[in-house]
């Protein structure tokens, strides 16, 4: 007969992992009490004073990987657990910005996603923009996930997934309150050490979230419109520029108005799902590419969902 808990099952991501022993694993730990506390090595590396641990001990690598799974199907969970919701409260389709030629290069696809059937992917360089209803007081949060096929540091470099992300007003021409980039920054504003956020109005600011390839990120951002600061946030952890920067919230600039996202990506490889905008609490604006909306996979999501006249 099967020992209880012998075996069990994770989901992690639509893998999964199974017939990890539980009695094997303990019986593991117990056996070298000698090494608990031994060959811990660190070393500052990450560019923000944080430590890097090199851990030599098999003790300690199989606690902390014991952890490192735990915390994944939290991470993983969270994301798959959005719940789906229909394409409404935006004021326009999702337009392009510059060339129609790039149109072809943002299309819908089901292999890679967070929410509902499909996501968004840039295949090529491409700007992007929708609109939604105008906000002009209160607090504004705008979320969605977001995914790199090649972040580096290297300036220029033409397989980069480079994105830049604005909000702001579309009735003054090139006017944004704010903007956060990834994966670098220009050197002259420093931090490029490893791919990161970056904040602030120019985009220059470095933050302490870094880049993998092929994660979904969340990506929140918090704006007050009364007092023009706003906040960042990955994962549901937020970005403290006191620390890194020596100074208090980030500043947005004023617009009158907020009522356009706008995004760019200069030469593809990024992944865009479950778009959400909430004002002083209330979900304003939603996407998540599903089927019903009318998006097709594999084929340019500009001008949909089709308007009605």
């Amino acid at each position: 007969m099967t020992r209880p808990f012998r075996r069990f099952g994770l989901r992690l991501s639509g893998l999964h992992v199974v017939g990890f022993s539980m009695l094997g694993f303990f019986s593991n730990l117990v056996r070298w009490p000698s090494e608990a506390f031994v060959s811990v090595e660190f070393s500052r590396v990450d560019g923000l004073g944080g430590p890097s641990y090199n851990i030599r001990n098999r003790l300690l690598k199989q606690i902390l990987g014991l952890v490192v799974v735990g915390l994944s199907c939290v991470a993983t969970s969270s994301a798959a657990d959005t719940e789906p919701v229909a394409d409404h409260g935006w004021t326009s389709p999702w337009l392009v910005s510059g060339d129609d030629a790039t149109k072809g290069h943002l299309i819908a696809q089901k292999q890679a996603k967070v929410s509902g059937d499909m996501a968004l992917e840039s295949t090529g360089g491409v700007g992007f923009i929708r609109h939604f209803p105008d906000v002009t007081s209160g607090v504004l949060k705008m979320e969605f996930h977001i995914r790199f096929r090649y972040p580096t540091v290297e300036v220029n470099h033409p397989d980069s997934s480079v994105a830049k992300v604005y909000l702001g007003n579309k009735d003054r021409d090139h006017s944004f309150a704010w903007r956060w980039h990834t994966p670098y920054a220009w050197p002259r504003a420093g931090g490029n050490s490893m791919p990161r956020f970056y904040v602030g109005k120019e985009g220059h600011d470095y933050t302490n979230f870094m880049i993998e390839p092929y994660t979904w990120y969340k990506v929140t951002t918090v704006n007050n419109l009364d007092n023009l600061t706003w906040e960042f946030w990955v994962d549901d952890v937020k970005f403290d520029p006191r620390k890194y920067h020596g100074r208090g919230e980030l500043a947005m600039g004023d617009t009158g108005k907020v009522n356009t996202l706008t995004v760019s990506s200069r030469s593809g490889g990024i992944w865009f799902d479950a778009f959400r905008i909430w004002h002083n609490g209330e979900l304003i604006a939603a996407c998540d590419f599903n089927a019903e909306d009318g998006y097709l996979p594999t084929q340019s999501v500009i001008d949909l969902p089709a308007q009605s006249d």
